[in-house]
């Protein structure tokens, strides 16, 4: 950036106003002054390209900043989808455990063939292994929502 200097010795003594212009003292005033008019299109365009550069900057940690809270926004959408289809898979899991169960005491009975039986422990057995999958899917989910907000990322030193 532009900027301007004045410098000069205190105390100097003399009989006539020439002689303050004699050395370095006139020469470092008048250089101090022609400073920015000769290098004033060099201090533009270095002031221009500095503030491009702060532009530029800003604009790639805006544009990190909008994709990391967009991923935290799927991240957490996905959590709440999960989270309910994993209770009604649950509800759905409990009525199988008890149509089991009633298909059991009607089979022990002779009322229920072995094929109903066991498409009732099928239907439970499903169940346990969906709920199994969408478990293992809501850890992925809190992993990859764990990386989104920056968790477990260490600075590295380049």
């Amino acid at each position: 950036l532009p900027s301007l200097r004045l410098s000069g010795d205190l105390g100097r003594e003399t009989g006539a106003v020439a002689d303050l212009f004699r050395g370095g003292t006139f020469w470092n005033l008048v250089g101090g002054l022609a400073q920015p008019i000769v290098a004033g299109g060099a201090l533009a365009a270095e002031r221009d390209a500095r503030r491009f550069e702060a532009e530029a900057a800003w604009e790639d940690l805006r544009s990190v900043v909008l994709g990391a809270m967009f991923e935290v926004e799927n991240a957490l959408g996905a959590e709440r989808a999960l989270v309910g289809q994993r209770e009604h898979l649950r509800l759905a899991h409990r009525e199988a455990e008890r149509s089991t169960r009633v298909f059991e005491d009607r089979y022990r009975a002779g009322l229920a063939s072995v094929i109903e039986l066991l498409a009732a422990r099928n239907q439970e057995t499903d169940l346990t292994r969906q709920i199994v999958a969408l478990d293992g899917d809501i850890l992925s989910n809190r992993v990859e929502l764990a990386l989104a907000v920056g968790a477990g990322i260490e600075e590295v030193s380049t």
